[in-house]
């Protein structure tokens, strides 16, 4: 049986190798519930009171409370590959803009949790850099140490 990791889709573009990777993840519920732990626990360890939203359907699965300020995180899984760490920032095509504050992602590939403003990440797929790009780019490149929690 194919999982999520064991896809070579490294000849697709970046939306469709999503689209692909979606499809084939046999229990997305178990990898957002160890996503959303992950993201929690992470924040928890840092001091922070997270607030844990009742039911589903809400677009963001954890709020963030600084004194009595609430932000809302809608929580992703990455993906890991080729000194990235890539993930959706829309789900059933719903721009995120205006109803949460913050993504935490976590990469289960290096065990790393982290929290990026939805202000600053594109539209459709996002990426998190682990290494310099190879043309030496840095504008606009979100490299991941700046966001691990």
């Amino acid at each position: 049986m194919l999982g999520v990791h064991e896809i070579d889709s490294s000849n697709l573009p970046l939306p469709t190798r999503f689209a692909v990777l979606g499809r084939m993840k046999k229990n997305t519920d178990r990898v957002g519930n160890a996503s959303e732990a992950a993201i929690l626990a992470a924040l928890v360890k840092r001091g922070k009171d997270v607030l844990v939203p009742f039911g589903q359907g809400l677009p963001y699965d954890l709020v963030l409370d600084e004194e009595g300020q609430f932000q809302r995180i809608q929580v992703k899984t990455g993906v890991l590959k080729d000194g990235f760490i890539a993930f959706n920032n829309v789900s059933n095509y719903r721009n995120y803009k205006g109803l949460i504050e913050f993504f935490g992602i976590y990469c289960p590939q290096n065990g790393k949790t982290y929290l990026i403003s939805v202000a600053e990440v594109g539209y459709n797929v996002s990426c998190l850099r682990l290494s310099p790009t190879k043309n030496g780019q840095k504008k606009g490149v979100h490299f991941a140490e700046e966001f691990e929690i």
